[in-house]
């Protein structure tokens, strides 16, 4: 199901963030139709430095946003922010400039080096977090695709397929490539704020079509349906673990109970119970897996496996609600 985007205006995203905290559509994508699509070149010595100078500014904005007390102040800091990384990614190059001192940006590669998404988040006070992110393709000629966040309008993100100009937002942090017969995508596992006193997680399927990314997929299956993408939402008190074991197929995560019945469907009282449930890949679709159970086949990834607070607290899944 296309969930249809309101009368928002499209922008350039490089003209910005007035336009995108006013709820407007980043477009932003800059492309020769004359070129063939093939890997950009590495960033030339002049080039390298003004990549460099733009990441010491970052860097510094990227503080901002995450330490200033005010929200005045951070989301002036984020509208620097993004007219900052836009014109850095306009440097020839840019694409394998890794931005690795940029410590509230992440960045996930595919595997393959075509395309690489980056994600940040702003605190705009009172529990109000925005999201928002790019996708760079790895060509000669700048093609980036501008993502902000627009999960506030999804009357159910489950069952939900977008292009990327109505995204639902989030903060990835694992990027998992799927191939199958049927199907290429990609899995991205996330982190999403969902207002006062609730925290989230998401489990989004990334595929192209045309050339331009879309989000949600109809490849996650459970007894109550298949959906085309997952959602969880839990107490902010709480920290949940969702991550991938690679060597298991599997997205391993809490499950999540209310902390009284009569709490239930009251998401800011749901909380992790111990047990944990996963998706299995099998033949390019994911499977639900209720209480997992697991022999000790004393490897360090059954131990990953079997110990979630180790994944936890591995720096590829830390969240702002670990800390």
């Amino acid at each position: 199901m296309q969930k249809r985007a309101g009368t928002l205006s499209g922008i350039f995203f490089g003209l910005l963030l007035t336009g995108i905290l006013a709820g407007q559509h980043p477009v932003f994508a800059q492309v020769s139709p004359s070129r063939q699509p093939h890997q950009s070149e590495q960033p030339g010595p002049k080039d390298l430095a003004r990549l460099n100078a733009s990441q010491d500014t970052l860097v510094r904005l990227g503080n901002q946003i995450m330490k200033s007390t005010f929200s005045p102040e951070r989301i002036e800091a984020g509208y620097k922010f993004v007219k900052t990384l836009v014109n850095a990614l306009q440097v020839p190059g840019s694409f394998h400039f890794r931005f690795d001192s940029v410590k509230n940006m992440r960045i996930l590669y595919a595997e393959d080096h075509s395309f690489r998404i980056m994600s940040w988040y702003v605190d705009r006070g009172n529990s109000s977090h925005r999201f928002y992110g790019a996708i760079q393709m790895n060509q000669p000629e700048l093609k980036l695709f501008g993502l902000v966040d627009h999960s506030s309008e999804f009357s159910n993100a489950e069952d939900t397929v977008t292009s990327w100009k109505t995204w639902y937002g989030a903060y990835y942090y694992k990027l998992i490539p799927v191939r199958s017969a049927r199907d290429d995508y990609y899995v991205l596992l996330g982190w999403n704020s969902n207002g006062p006193g609730l925290s989230g997680r998401v489990i989004e399927a990334l595929h192209f079509k045309n050339g331009a990314p879309h989000f949600g997929l109809p490849v996650f299956e459970s007894p109550e349906g298949i959906r085309n993408r997952v959602v969880f939402r839990y107490s902010s008190k709480a920290s949940m673990m969702l991550d991938y074991l690679p060597e298991k197929k599997t997205i391993v995560f809490d499950h999540l109970v209310p902390m009284a019945e009569e709490q239930r469907g009251n998401y800011q009282f749901y909380v992790p119970d111990l047990s944990y449930d996963g998706y299995l890949l099998e033949n390019g679709r994911w499977r639900l897996l209720e209480n997992l159970e697991l022999e000790n086949d004393k490897t360090e990834l059954d131990k990953l496996f079997n110990d979630p607070e180790t994944i936890r607290d591995s720096p590829a899944s830390k969240l702002p609600e670990d800390n």
